[in-house]
């Protein structure tokens, strides 16, 4: 496992992260962990949140386009099942 550190802390981040880890039992070791992995997890997920919403823009966009043309995706899935 890796290890960090991290300088010039003020001490009053310190005295809440300490606090912090005391109010879940664990040890500021494992309270830092903890707090570092969900960042990452968290911001993975919202990366995950956008791609998805912009997959969905860009099929109702799709959709808007075609529907425009005359034409459907229910009938181009349709007529692509003939080929």
């Amino acid at each position: 496992m890796a290890q960090i550190t991290v300088e010039d802390l003020d001490p009053w981040v310190v005295e809440k992260l300490e606090a912090r880890a005391q109010r879940q039992g664990r040890s500021l070791a494992v309270e830092l962990r903890a707090i570092l992995t969900a960042a990452v997890e968290e911001r993975e997920a919202e990366e995950q949140r956008q791609t998805v919403t912009a997959a969905v823009e860009g099929f109702r966009r799709l959709r808007q386009k075609l529907s425009l043309a005359g034409l459907s995706v229910q009938g181009l899935t349709e007529e692509g099942r003939r080929f």
